[in-house]
């Protein structure tokens, strides 16, 4: 199990639509390391850490799951990755901003909230950085256009709506439907993938 019983920042009160946090960590956990190597722009990849990025996904997740989400507004998944993107957002903004300042990277208000995320979240994304079927993943998807890349990050793994993703790639919903079916059934001969994806 990956949340210990100490772990008192990660309990929430469950639903039958809002799963306990500690699970929701558990079960997405590889899922958004992956996303976020697919996510984090290259230009980005050798100064800021993957594990990094995680880590304030979930330092973030965990400070408003219990009073933001709201049970019938959408997956649990669908919630997280979309703080994922806020997060992802930040990081590229804040990248941008010490370039034009040409300062050094740094501060201690970002340690002082990491100190705060239980042990057992941030030994995740480091035993996720090493984890095999992850690489296999992430290798596998860097094989797939650039169209296809796109529809697994919003439908396999945002959770998003045929429909908002069709808008973004340009595509008829129609058209965006029998292209996700082809690549669902594609990813779904991948061991690797097992896990990762919304259902």
């Amino acid at each position: 199990m990956l949340i210990g019983k100490n772990a008192a920042a990660l309990t929430t009160v469950p639903t039958p639509e809002r799963p306990p946090l500690a699970r929701l960590c558990n079960d997405l956990g590889p899922a958004l390391y992956a996303w976020t190597c697919l996510r984090l722009p290259a230009r980005l990849r050798g100064r800021v850490a993957v594990e990094d990025v995680v880590q304030e996904i979930w330092l973030r997740v965990v400070g408003i799951y219990e009073q933001s989400f709201q049970s019938g507004s959408g997956s649990p998944r669908a919630f997280v990755f979309a703080v994922a993107k806020l997060v992802l957002l930040e990081v590229e903004r804040h990248a941008y901003a010490r370039e034009q300042k040409a300062a050094t990277p740094g501060g201690t208000t970002w340690q002082k909230a990491i100190g705060q995320l239980p042990n057992e979240v941030t030994s995740l994304t480091q035993r996720l950085s090493r984890d095999e079927r992850v690489k296999r993943f992430l290798a596998q998807v860097e094989l797939l256009d650039e169209d296809d890349r796109r529809l697994l990050l919003f439908c396999g793994m945002e959770d998003m709506s045929q429909r908002e993703a069709a808008e973004r790639l340009g595509l008829s919903t129609d058209a965006a439907a029998k292209r996700w079916q082809r690549l669902a059934e594609r990813l779904r001969s991948w061991e690797s993938a097992r896990d990762l994806l919304a259902r």
